[in-house]
């Protein structure tokens, strides 16, 4: 923004000022426009507050798929090493019966 502003004020001149720098202080803004920035803010905060909530919400879902994944997995386990166990317990007793 300086250097369009020194560029707008060098052209007023035809040469005869010559602009090295312009230093700005103190910009006063009327009360709509300094409400209306305090509205977009507040409006953007409560976008990025959101958007916070969110990818939270997002992160517990996934935690309780794990959970859930995890507690299928370990039934499927016990329930394949029962099978195991009866399988087993069916072809010791299927031998001991045709052994005798």
């Amino acid at each position: 923004m300086n250097t369009e502003l020194t560029k707008a004020i060098s052209s007023i001149g035809d040469g005869f000022i010559k602009i090295e720098a312009v230093q700005i202080e103190n910009i006063t803004f009327s009360k709509a426009v300094e409400e209306t920035a305090e509205q977009r803010a507040q409006v953007e905060m409560a976008v990025q507050t959101k958007k916070q909530e969110l990818e939270r919400t997002k992160a517990e879902a996934e935690i309780t798929v794990t959970r859930a994944q995890a507690r299928a997995d370990s039934q499927l386990a016990a329930a394949k090493s029962r099978a195991d166990s009866i399988r087993i317990e069916g072809q010791a007793s299927a031998e001991a019966i045709k052994e005798e």
